[in-house]
């Protein structure tokens, strides 16, 4: 959707293991330190690390219901259980 204009947003958590694949660790012979699925399928978007349980993560939400759209992995009721909505 970000290259099509959105405005994309990926937010990933500070520490462990992330949510979904991993494939920031996605690496080639060609490219050891880098990771073209990565960069392929975030391209266009903002990114920011954060830790949800957090003050600054309760600021942040302030703004999450001004949002057009939320995509997410997390599972039924966790957001609102952050108060998040």
């Amino acid at each position: 959707m970000a290259d099509l204009g959105a405005d994309v947003i990926k937010i990933e958590p500070r520490v462990g293991r992330r949510r979904g694949t991993s494939d920031r660790s996605w690496t080639t012979k060609l490219n050891p330190g880098g990771n073209l699925y990565f960069w392929h399928y975030n391209t266009s978007k903002r990114g920011v690390t954060l830790d949800l349980n957090t003050q600054a993560a309760k600021i942040y939400s302030q703004s999450y219901g001004h949002c057009g759209a939320h995509l997410g992995k997390f599972s039924t009721g966790h957001l609102p259980s952050l108060g998040w909505v």
